[in-house]
């Protein structure tokens, strides 16, 4: 988290799976996270299992 405290912003960019663009299941989302010159600090990635996604999914 050291990273963070040097930023003087950050970008949070999802990054999307082939096979959930095309098929339209959804997967456990991953991010990057980027500071202001697009150089990646952290990724970070979603917990939860696949039928809370399936029946919780956001409208």
């Amino acid at each position: 988290m050291e990273k963070l405290k040097t930023a003087e912003a950050v970008i949070v960019r999802q990054k999307k799976e082939w096979g959930e663009i095309l098929t339209g299941f959804e997967t456990k989302n991953k991010y990057a996270v980027l500071d202001t010159s697009e150089r990646q600090l952290y990724w970070a990635a979603e917990e939860g299992s696949t039928l809370a996604r399936l029946f919780l999914k956001g409208k």
